[in-house]
């Protein structure tokens, strides 16, 4: 028996060895698998010490990549007015063993890179902006040509940059952050990186106008646009989703949000990643919202229902469309790792553990 190569990755091993386009792919893929069989899939799991730092378990399997695991993440969580920070953060870690043979396959440490932002720090960014494409994909018009971001960070330069894999369409996109400094940043390294014209506006209203496709990547508790302003045909996708253990802890005294209830009420679909996670985490844009609203209830999808026909994503071009990332993608981590561990074993990268894969193997057992 020959056992298969196990890698212990560093930071420096694996930053910037993925382009987004193949990453947002890998989640695109994964999910697709997943709604074909939802076993390979768990729910996002959080704990929070006395301390409030907060531990994040993402959990899946992509046996089309050959990997099933986890991810986890550790961070310090701090509110600071409506804003809420990590004024320090834990190296993320990602465990992958082989789907066919359960053999201890990656270990990768520190927050994966796409090469075209090789040096951004956000938590779990590559992920998020990429599971933030599932809907956005189904979703949004094919023919976008304007994005309009709120937030300038790095998590916001992840979702500019997997747009654009997934709407080549695109030819502007504007940006708004309450900092002046940071959105003109974001715009001149953001035009750079994509070729297309990335232009810092002065106001919430001046993204959503003339938008196409709307991406809210921000750290803030509460809504960043009036949803009044949306007009026919746009799509709004948004990652803030639940804060309910620092709810819990008394820490804040209502659920996060982005969008308030008026963009709800406006969309024709709502679409969620998976409503087991909006049910656990008791969110405010759609569990709560849910409970006491039939209306918005009834519009409420997750990408699972679209992805098996069961339920219809966008049918007319005139339609509203939000998309709120709820977490669930330990299924699309375990894809995006199973590439690097290609990569990484093709380009000798990473430490190879001279210790048996197998904590166990019965040589006497075949297959059925």
């Amino acid at each position: 028996m020959v056992a298969p190569m196990a890698i212990l990755a560093q930071p420096d091993d694996h930053r910037g060895i993925l382009a987004m386009s193949e990453a947002v792919d890998a989640m695109l893929e994964a999910f697709r698998n997943w709604a074909k069989d939802p076993l390979v899939g768990e729910l996002r799991r959080r704990t929070h010490t006395p301390k409030n730092v907060r531990i994040t378990l993402h959990q899946g399997g992509a046996p089309a990549y050959g990997t099933t695991g986890i991810m986890t993440h550790a961070e310090l969580v701090r509110i600071f007015g409506d804003k809420q920070k990590y004024p320090r953060r834990g190296r993320p870690v990602l465990v992958l063993y082989d789907s066919d043979t359960a053999a201890l396959k990656l270990i990768l440490i520190g927050e994966m890179h796409p090469k075209e932002l090789p040096n951004a720090n956000s938590v779990v960014a590559l992920p998020t902006a990429c599971a933030s494409m599932i809907g956005t994909d189904l979703l949004a018009r094919k023919n976008c040509a304007v994005a309009g971001v709120f937030g300038a960070g790095d998590q916001a330069k992840h979702h500019l940059l997997a747009l654009m894999c997934i709407r080549k369409s695109l030819k502007r996109a504007r940006v708004f952050s309450p900092t002046r400094e940071n959105r003109e940043k974001f715009a001149v390294e953001m035009t750079a990186i994509l070729s297309i014209e990335v232009v810092a506006v002065d106001s919430p209203a001046e993204v959503v106008d003339g938008a196409d496709v709307i991406i809210c990547a921000t750290n803030s508790n509460i809504p960043v646009f009036d949803g009044d302003w949306l007009v026919p045909g746009q799509h709004v996708t948004s990652i803030v989703s639940s804060n309910v253990g620092l709810l819990k802890r008394g820490l804040v005294n209502q659920m996060r949000r982005e969008i308030d209830d008026r963009a709800l009420e406006k969309a024709d679909i709502l679409m969620t990643n998976v409503w087991g996670q909006e049910e656990l985490d008791k969110t405010a844009v759609f569990w709560e919202a849910s409970l006491d609203r039939p209306i918005i209830a009834r519009k409420i999808v997750d990408a699972g229902q679209i992805i098996r026909g069961e339920k219809s994503g966008r049918t007319e071009d005139s339609q509203i469309t939000y998309f709120k990332n709820s977490a669930f993608w330990g299924i699309g981590a375990a894809a995006i790792g199973g590439l690097i561990y290609d990569k990484l074993s093709k380009q000798r990268k990473g430490l190879v553990l001279d210790f048996d894969p197998y904590e166990y193997y019965d040589d006497s057992w075949t297959e059925d």
